[in-house]
């Protein structure tokens, strides 16, 4: 097996816990949801987003991908809230 099969097959066991990391995170998102109907509060809470997308900026052992990390937390909160808007329509 070649350097760069290894290498793949790392990516794809990266990408298999980040499945279910995102199942588990997007799981948590409805719970939220459904206590966000219950209190009458809106889906979108842009102080407690710079805080999440800060803290794990804050969690890089390489601050060289810190706007890739703030480009990602923005793309993943954005589909949390797409769950969220469902689960409340």
């Amino acid at each position: 097996m070649s350097e760069i099969d290894l290498l793949r097959i790392e990516i794809d066991d990266i990408d298999q816990e980040l499945t279910k990391l995102l199942e588990r995170r997007l799981n948590m998102a409805k719970k939220i949801a459904e206590h966000k109907k219950k209190q009458g509060l809106p889906i979108l809470d842009e102080s407690r987003e710079e805080v999440v997308i800060q803290k794990n900026i804050d969690r890089l052992n390489n601050p060289d991908y810190a706007d890739k990390v703030r480009e990602f937390y923005i793309n993943l909160m954005d589909i949390s809230k797409d769950v969220q808007e469902d689960l409340i329509k």
